[in-house]
């Protein structure tokens, strides 16, 4: 004969198996997740990420050659400026059709234009009445100014007693001296070098008792 197990009543497990209707299932548990559909399910997550990583990297490499180039430009820009300013004040360029100009050692060289000789100044002069007869030294001067003499002065002399007409030196320039003893017909030998810059003259004409030998009162005659 089959042993039979004698149940133990106070066990409440057996208890509430034995207070459960007739008929009545046990509760039925969840099934579990599939391993397959896990798997599944985290190979295409995987995929989705990874697709997106490239998109990501992709459209980085697109836009990453457009922004590279627009910088390098801004860049070259800001560092050309002043080279861009020297060219720019730089003579312009020669036009496409111009002709060629010749090289600097094939041009001929130009000799500078000759400036223009300095302006002869004038001689400054000054008239003395020598022998006080009036408005001698008034008659000199309207001769000599029509001779392009620049008579500065006139006046009388420091006495009238001088019998001979002189010329008094007062630069050192015979040359000077001699033009203005020529246009009187006053003697070479009656110049005398008195050397006097203060006055700031060429010469000083003395005219004196013999002023009716002198050029501008023989004409008179």
């Amino acid at each position: 004969m089959a042993r039979r197990t004698r149940r133990n009543l106070s066990d409440p497990r057996i208890k509430k198996i034995i207070k459960q209707p007739a008929g009545s299932a046990a509760p039925r548990r969840k099934p579990a997740r599939s391993r397959s559909k896990d798997q599944s399910a985290f190979f295409t997550s995987s995929v989705a990420a990874l697709l997106l990583i490239l998109l990501v990297v992709t459209l980085g490499y697109l836009f990453r050659q457009p922004l590279m180039k627009e910088w390098q430009t801004l860049s070259d820009y800001w560092n050309r400026a002043p080279e861009r300013k020297s060219v720019a004040q730089q003579a312009p360029p020669p036009e496409k059709n111009a002709p060629l100009s010749p090289t600097p050692s094939s041009q001929t060289e130009t000799p500078p234009p000759e400036s223009p000789p300095p302006a002869t100044r004038r001689i400054q002069v000054e008239v003395l009445n020598g022998c006080g007869v009036a408005g001698l030294a008034k008659e000199v001067t309207k001769y000599l100014r029509k001779q392009n003499i620049d008579v500065v002065g006139s006046g009388n002399y420091k006495n009238f007693a001088v019998e001979k007409s002189f010329i008094l030196d007062r630069i050192g320039n015979p040359e000077r001296s001699g033009q203005a003893a020529k246009l009187l017909g006053i003697p070479a030998e009656q110049i005398v070098k008195r050397i006097a810059p203060e006055l700031q003259l060429d010469v000083t004409i003395v005219i004196g008792k013999d002023y009716k030998s002198l050029e501008p009162f023989l004409t008179k005659r």
